[in-house]
């Protein structure tokens, strides 16, 4: 019970640092963010064009309608967010998460205008370093995530200021401002609508994720830890419990007045009988447990069994383990344990040799001949 409320509270506290460590900054409305802007917009009109935009009074929302008029090469129109010269730091935040609904359907571009020490001058608006990205805009508001960490650098900027291709970087932590503007696939000669009702920066703590992470590590290892301790008990209890129990049938019965090498063959005999499960059970353990000589000890085996000691051992532990495998729910590897076998590989390849077949199939094939000789109802 103990290490269940432990283990309840571990994972409540890192649900709790998981959620906590997602943090938001909303920027409407405008009273209300840590970052002070200005609404802008533009258009071609300042190029010679006749597109046209404006943007409708409102501190909950943006909302915007314009029109694209042909005439100009390139006709524009954006609406924008202006830090202004005291610049914004972005570099907390990785998403910009935008509510936007356009009708008709179109295709605008986000553009991110930040601080350039090598080229920008603060009375040059073109100077400011673009990173941009487009998306699609539907008529059914949808939240669009644009990743703040992967925006791209126009090839027209980095011509005009004389930078190489190559030089795509640009600093979160000095942004001028935000604005959204049309493509070269917006819908022309007919007036078009965007309304953005949210604008929210998102951050990640990963300290608090990592912290959570490794709370849920140790919990794991330690759970791991408290299984393995509970299911090794089991086992030696289990198996001292069958040693004491389950004993193989001794097929002989020593006399009651027996010489001297009739009391050293009952010895080795009844100690390997309940001692073969003991992993550690060899040749020169047994010697030693009883006094008797190695040669003796291959002689009564010889004698009495027609086989070696590993042999004897073997032939021991592999009647019990068939023995267990037909009448036990146990997996392969822990029975293999219970009659003295450390190593699964091991005890595989020497059941195959004496039985011919896996200690897996064997169980297998055990189970079907039982099911199949069962009365059906």
């Amino acid at each position: 019970m103990g290490w269940l409320v432990i283990g309840g509270i571990a994972s409540a506290m890192a649900i709790v640092l998981i959620v906590s460590s997602r943090y938001h900054h909303p920027l409407f409305p405008a009273d209300g963010s840590q970052f002070p802007y200005s609404i802008t917009q533009s258009s071609d009109v300042l190029d010679g064009g006749k597109s046209r935009i404006s943007v409708h009074p409102s501190t909950e929302v943006l909302d915007v309608s314009y029109q694209l008029i042909e005439g100009y090469q390139y006709p524009y129109a954006s609406v924008g967010l202006n830090f202004g010269e005291q610049l914004a730091d972005w570099s907390a935040y990785r998403t910009l998460e935008i509510s936007i609904a356009c009708t008709p359907a179109n295709v605008l571009m986000f553009t991110l205008n930040s601080y350039d020490a090598q080229i920008t001058q603060p009375d040059d608006f073109l100077s400011y370093r673009p990173a941009t990205t487009s998306f699609s805009c539907t008529p059914t508001a949808q939240i669009v995530v644009l990743d703040l960490d992967h925006l791209t650098t126009p090839k027209w900027w980095l011509e005009r200021t004389g930078l190489p291709l190559s030089s795509v970087a640009y600093d979160l932590t000095k942004v001028f401002g935000i604005s959204i503007e049309n493509t070269s696939q917006s819908p022309r000669q007919i007036e078009s609508k965007v309304l953005i009702r949210k604008v929210v920066l998102v951050g990640r703590d990963w300290l608090r994720v990592a912290a959570a992470l490794a709370i849920l590590l140790i919990l794991v290892v330690l759970g791991v830890v408290y299984w393995l301790q509970r299911h090794t008990q089991n086992l030696r209890r289990e198996l001292a419990e069958r040693a004491t129990n389950e004993q193989p049938e001794d097929d002989y019965q020593p006399v009651a007045k027996a010489s001297k090498i009739d009391r050293d063959r009952h010895a080795v005999l009844t100690y390997m009988k309940t001692q073969y499960a003991n992993p550690e059970l060899s040749l020169e353990l047994l010697t030693s447990s009883l006094g008797i000589n190695r040669v003796k000890v291959n002689d009564i085996l010889k004698e009495q069994e027609g086989l070696t000691f590993s042999t004897y051992l073997n032939k021991l532990r592999l009647t019990e383990a068939a023995r267990l495998l037909r009448e036990k729910d146990a997996r392969v590897a822990e029975i293999g344990f219970m009659v003295g076998y450390n190593n699964a590989s091991y005890f595989n390849r020497t059941f195959k040799k004496e039985y011919g077949c896996t200690p897996n199939a064997y169980k297998k094939h055990m189970l079907h001949s039982a099911q199949s000789e069962t009365p059906s109802n």
